[in-house]
């Protein structure tokens, strides 16, 4: 809708008004210069459509803009003052004039969301057009512009192009004030709307400028834009109509002022008509389709959200909707159906109603389905079918609808499952109840308030004589004596009014005999609580009353048996609180007769007030009728002060109608000795004998509680196990019952060292267990450590002798240790014994973390054995070659664990489990046996090949390595000993040097070899090497891996190649990764080697294709041709070095650390050159250039190290490349030297 905003001008408004102005003015001087035939009027007017567009949107307060920019306009466009005034005023009154007729009705939407807003629009601009064109005709006129022949032509164009203006203008502005619709950018039609604009700019160029004459035909050329605007209205609505639009007048006008195209002489020719009805025409199509297109979609949306919230309403239903159609099939139902139903909605879509219905049932829903139809609605029970076959109770209740002629039946549906169980249990519980009244024994009558009988059982009617129909409807008053009817009238009468019932005993007269009844009466209420009537069960208690009767008979003879037999004897009437007690009761208080006064108050004055409330209660129960006898125990107090346990015992032996207590008896019987001699039981179960301290059985009791107290109040406990140091002697030499005596005392004085809570038991011996309670930090315990240590060794004077002792204590802190009370006890013993070890006499801490990682060992071991059991391990090969000749020379047998769980495991995840523990014994062998096998698969396959194996130190030093070897090697007879090889790592701790070498002589008797493994890494690789027998030295990987530029490990490698030079030894590397590491070996005298650069480890079986296909590279290959000089190793250390010094260059421009020299005569090549360089190679033809390519490297780093101080970070990277290569340059050069020297 238009807002009517205030006419007031505000301050706030002026650069909207400019700014409308200095359009208006500068489109109209555009307009006037050149689509105008006479330079006053144009058939093309846009703004007029920009007034009106300013004033429906800022309102009619924005007209002084429009003044101003039609005057200055006109001005501009040459015309005088005058005339510009009065056409301004014209301009003014046609955008007033058409926002008046908008505004008439307050029903046009500025956004043109309607067709009816777009053609109200368009009526608007036809009638106030009008105005302007009269008002400025008729000023050219009288201003003698315009001559009276041309007047009305001027005035039809003048009309034109304000309403082309309004029409296009207008519509654009206010449309494309909001931005188009967002899937316009989604990435699914960006192409689309790309290609739209192309195209439509393309044939616009075509049309209107003239491009590619003749490539659309001359006839009907602009019919193409009709074509772009249908598809801009139906792919991209209003907003590309517009743009359409647009783009169209603009390339059409272009077209014009340039003198090509299609409209290119419709200036001269004809004054732009045939432009002008083509883009009315053009517009009037676009925005109708594109109008009527958005109105549709509207409808659809609209239509969508209707349907939306019906179905949002259907799914919102608690049970099951669906809607039929007169030939039964479902065409609508809610999310439940399918759910409940197990059929998918496709499925149902062909399904008719009664398919979902229960075989039982359908003959009755069709019945119902086909009564809605004609009557209107319908409600029926029955079982809904699911897809799975299961049936469930449905109550369904349908209801007719019309809907556009048709008639449907709706239905809903709900789950009735509960109802039917509900019904069934009540079912079942009625037939229950109805069984239990008329088969029990009890006598059973329900009567009204008047007595009238309702319902009466076979057993009250079988005593009455006769069936329960015969005194149904009867009274029952009339049923017993007078005297006894009179009786029930007042009771029941008094239950009505009160409401309650009671339990009664009452006598019933019969002819034959008099009847006792125990009778539980009680109302019967309806909804609103009013009593209706009143149930009587009854039970015979005839049998008991005679009973009863025969106990009083013989009463006296019961209350002397009792008083013979010691007990004492009470008679208490509950309703008169009258109590009688024999002399007997009393006489064990120590009371005479006549001191204690005969009342229940007296009595219980008496009892310990722990026992009070337990008396009370049994009291309360046995006279209220909640039980028939009591027996209990209690104590009271004597004459003396003192207290006696008594068991008193007590029945119930007469009751009044009521059911209330009116005669209780019993007796009192002394068992004070009995719990003397119970408690005396107790503690010798729980306390030790010698000591009276808790024994084990309490210990165990009071931790187990402690851990709970411990773990509620959120605080730690210690266990603590002490053990008696010497107390063996004390006993052997001063005898047991010293020994008992001292044990005594310690116990006495550990026991005052110890806080209140804490707890001392003896266990056993000379072993006693503390626990310490209530510590807020495991450390508070030190102290009662320390003071039970001093306790325990204290001297003890006994006679003349001084006993002194000491006391060993392992302590464990619950709950850091999360272990059970038993387990406490053990750990607490394995500390204690580590404190005894440690040099006694004092205490030693549990380490959880300690027994945790020895139970992980222990694990690990057992899995291992088992592993070794089931044939878990394997062997893999690592070749060794001579990387001069191109030889296989041997290989190395490398154990992995094929885990059932991890996969394939390295050594190193394992074998540190085992060193220096048995299984490291078996699983050697089990190497070497596996070896020897292989050794003689491949010897059976033409392959003869020797093969190192690792022996742990643990294997070599046990005693029968030798014999065990001598076994395994006769055991695979076709190998031949010199083939196997073992190998000692260097850094082992051989404990008995002589031993070992006794033990490798005599394997090398038997042609065994031996070589030293890792060497350099240990602390006695000379020892060793001078004591051992070993032909072999194998330098460590760590050292050759990283020689190419640590000159530490370079010179480390190149020492233990002159060892063995010097000792006369073999010598091979581990760990050769590339080819740079072989030519360096090769350059300092090592031809054998092995690592990754060769071959990883691998399985037996490929082991003959590798050997049958390896070949050394060519590099190393060359030094058979060359002989290794030592003069020339100062050239391997000047590239080591060098490349050392490249790799603090390249650390400093990554991480700002390292300082490399960049002097080139201060670094380790710049001394060299300057010395051995120049004299031993200074007359070499290559060394000017390798001082020059050593210079340039130098300049270049400052220069790369400058950059990267600057942050010039881009240029560094681009760059390094440069240093990388001149570096290779330089090592090349050094290389050549050495060459050089060979030759010469």
């Amino acid at each position: 809708m238009i807002t009517r905003s205030s006419s007031r001008f505000h301050w706030s408004d002026l650069a909207g008004q400019a700014a409308l102005a200095l359009s208006y003015a500068v489109i109209t001087k555009i307009v006037l210069d050149f689509y105008s035939a006479n330079g006053v009027v144009s058939i093309v007017w846009p703004p007029s459509g920009l007034a009106l567009a300013a004033l429906i949107l800022g309102g009619r307060k924005y007209w002084p803009g429009v003044f101003v920019g039609a005057f200055a306009g006109n001005l501009m466009a040459g015309n005088p003052l005058a005339v510009s005034f009065f056409i301004a005023v014209g301009n003014t009154l046609e955008a007033l004039a058409a926002l008046g007729l908008l505004t008439r009705k307050g029903d046009f939407d500025a956004g043109l969301t309607h067709t009816r807003c777009f053609l109200k629009l368009l009526l608007a601009g036809v009638a106030s057009s009008c105005v302007s064109a009269v008002v400025g005709t008729t000023t050219l006129s009288l201003a003698g512009l315009l001559t009276s022949q041309t007047i009305l032509i001027n005035l039809l164009h003048w009309w034109q192009g304000d309403v082309l203006g309004i029409m296009l203008v207008t519509p654009l502005i206010l449309v494309w004030r909001q931005a188009p619709q967002r899937d316009w950018f989604s990435r699914e039609r960006v192409l689309e709307v790309s290609l739209f604009l192309l195209l439509n700019f393309f044939f616009g160029q075509i049309i209107f400028l003239g491009w590619f004459p003749g490539a659309l035909g001359l006839i009907a050329q602009t019919h193409w834009m009709f074509l772009f605007v249908t598809w801009a209205a139906v792919r991209f609505g209003r907003h590309g109509v517009l743009l359409v639009l647009c783009m169209t007048a603009v390339q059409a006008l272009s077209g014009v002022a340039l003198g090509a195209g299609y409209f290119a002489g419709d200036m001269v020719q004809a004054n732009l008509e045939n432009f002008w009805f083509f883009m009315v025409l053009l517009t009037l199509v676009g925005f109708s389709l594109a109008s009527l297109m958005k109105e549709r979609a509207f409808a659809e949306d609209e239509s969508r959200r209707e349907r939306q919230f019906s179905d949002d309403i259907i799914n919102s239903l608690p049970g099951l909707f669906y809607m039929l159609d007169d030939q039964g099939k479902s065409v609508r139902w809610n999310l439940r159906v399918p759910l409940v139903t197990g059929y998918s909605d496709e499925e149902m879509a062909g399904m008719q109603a009664l398919e979902f219905i229960d075989a039982k049932s359908v003959v009755d829903v069709a019945g119902k389905i086909q009564q809605a139809f004609l009557e209107g609605d319908a409600t029926s029970e029955a079982g809904l079918l699911s897809k799975q076959g299961t049936v469930t109770p449905y109550h369904f209740t349908g209801r007719r609808i019309i809907l556009q002629g048709k008639a449907y039946v709706i239905s809903l549906g709900e789950d009735i499952t509960e109802r039917k169980l509900a019904e069934k249990a009540l079912l079942d519980s009625e037939l229950k109840y109805r069984q239990l009244f008329e088969k029990t024994d009890a006598r059973i009558v329900i009567y009204d308030t008047d007595g009238i009988v309702l319902m009466m059982n076979e057993s009250n009617a079988r005593m009455l004589g006769g069936l329960p129909a015969d005194f149904i409807g009867r009274s029952l008053y009339d049923m017993v004596p007078e005297g006894t009817a009179e009786m029930y009238r007042q009771r029941y009468a008094k239950i009505i009014r009160e409401g309650r019932g009671g339990l009664f005993e009452d006598p019933l007269p019969m002819p034959e005999k008099t009847y006792w009844f125990a009778s539980q009466l009680a109302p019967l209420t309806d909804a609103s609580g009013k009593i209706y009537a009143i149930q009587l069960v009854a039970i015979d208690i005839t049998e008991r009353k005679q009973m009863e009767e025969t106990l009083r008979q013989s009463e006296e003879l019961w209350k002397f048996a009792l008083e013979g037999a010691g007990d004492a004897v009470w008679d208490w009437n509950p309703q008169t609180n009258d109590v009688k007690h024999s002399p007997r009761w009393k006489a064990l208080l120590g009371f005479a007769d006549d001191e204690v006064a005969n009342s229940p108050e007296e009595w219980m004055s008496h009892l310990h007030p722990d026992d009070l409330a337990l008396t009370q209660a049994k009291w309360l129960a046995l006279k209220e009728g909640l039980a028939t006898n009591l027996s209990f125990e209690l104590r009271l107090r004597s004459k003396d002060g003192s207290w006696k346990w008594f068991l008193s015992r007590g029945m119930v032996v007469s009751r009044d109608a009521s059911g209330n207590a009116t005669r209780i008896v019993g007796t009192n019987a002394d068992i004070s000795l009995l719990k003397e001699h119970q408690q005396q039981l107790e503690h010798i179960a729980h306390y030790d004998a010698l000591t009276n301290t808790p024994n084990r059985v309490l210990l165990a009791d009071r931790l187990r509680q402690a851990m709970v107290y411990c773990q509620r109040r959120k605080q730690s406990l210690a266990v603590a196990y002490l053990d008696l140091d010497g107390f063996k002697v004390v006993n052997d030499r001063y005898g047991h019952d010293v020994g008992d005596k001292l044990l005594i005392v310690l116990a006495q004085r550990m026991k005052a060292a110890l806080r209140e809570g804490d707890t001392l038991a003896r266990i056993g011996g000379d072993e006693f267990v503390a626990v310490l309670v209530d510590l807020e930090q495991p450390q508070d315990c030190d102290p009662v450590l320390v003071r039970l240590l001093q306790a325990a060794a204290t001297p003890v004077k006994m006679g003349e002798a001084e006993l002194q002792v000491g006391a060993s204590i392992g302590v464990t802190i619950y709950p850091r240790d999360g272990a059970d009370a038993d387990q406490l006890m053990r750990h607490a013993d394995q500390a204690m014994y580590q404190a005894k070890q440690a040099g006694k006499n004092r205490y030693h801490l549990f380490d959880v973390d300690q027994d945790a990682a020895v139970q992980t060992q222990h694990e690990s071991l057992q899995h291992m054995r088992q592993a070794l059991d089931r044939r878990e391990f394997l062997l893999y090969y690592q070749p060794k070659v001579n990387m001069k000749s191109g030889a296989v020379i041997g290989a190395e047998a490398l154990i992995r664990w094929q885990h059932p769980e991890r996969g394939l495991l390295p050594p190193a995840t394992f074998l540190p489990i085992i060193e220096d523990q048995p299984i490291s014994v078996a699983l050697g062998e089990w190497v070497i046996d596996t070896a020897l096998a292989q050794m003689a698969e491949w010897h059976a396959a033409g392959l003869d090949i020797p093969v190192s194996v690792n022996i742990a130190a643990h294997h070599l030093q046990h005693d029968d390595f030798v014999a065990r070897l001598t076994a395994l090697l006769a055991a695979h007879a076709d190998v031949a000993p010199t083939q196997l090889e073992l190998e000692i790592l260097e850094t082992s701790a051989l404990e008995d040097m002589a031993q070992v070498s006794e033990v490798m002589h005599a394997c090398r008797a038997l042609g065994v070899g031996f070589a030293l493994d890792d060497f350099g890494t240990g602390y006695s690789s000379l020892t060793y090497l001078k004591r051992l027998p070993a032909e072999l030295l194998k330098i460590d990987q760590s050292f050759v891996r990283d020689m190419l530029d640590d000159p530490n490990d370079l010179a480390i490698v190149n020492g233990v190649i002159g060892l063995a030079t010097a000792f006369q030894r073999k010598v091979i590397a581990e760990g050769v990764e590339t080819v740079a590491h072989g030519e360096l070996l090769l350059s300092l005298g090592c031809e054998l080697a092995q690592g990754y650069g060769i071959a990883r480890p691998m399985p037996a079986a490929e082991m003959p294709g590798w050997v049958a296909t390896w070949r050394p590279d060519v590099a190393w290959k060359s030094w058979q041709a060359r002989n290794q000089n030592r003069d020339d190793l100062g050239l391997v250390f000047v590239e080591v070095k060098h490349r050392h010094w490249l790799r603090a260059v390249e650390c400093l421009l990554a991480s700002d650390q390292g300082a490399p020299l960049l002097d080139l005569h201060d670094c380790h090549f710049g001394h060299w050159q300057e010395s051995d360089g120049r004299g031993r190679y200074g007359a070499h033809p290559e060394f000017p250039a390798l001082t020059a390519v050593h210079a340039h490297l130098h300049a270049l780093a400052g220069e790369l190290i400058e950059a990267h101080a600057q942050g010039q970070q881009a240029d560094v990277q681009t760059r390094l490349a440069e240093l990388h290569a001149l570096s290779d340059e330089l090592i090349e050069k050094l290389r050549g030297l050495a060459r050089g020297a060979d030759k010469a």
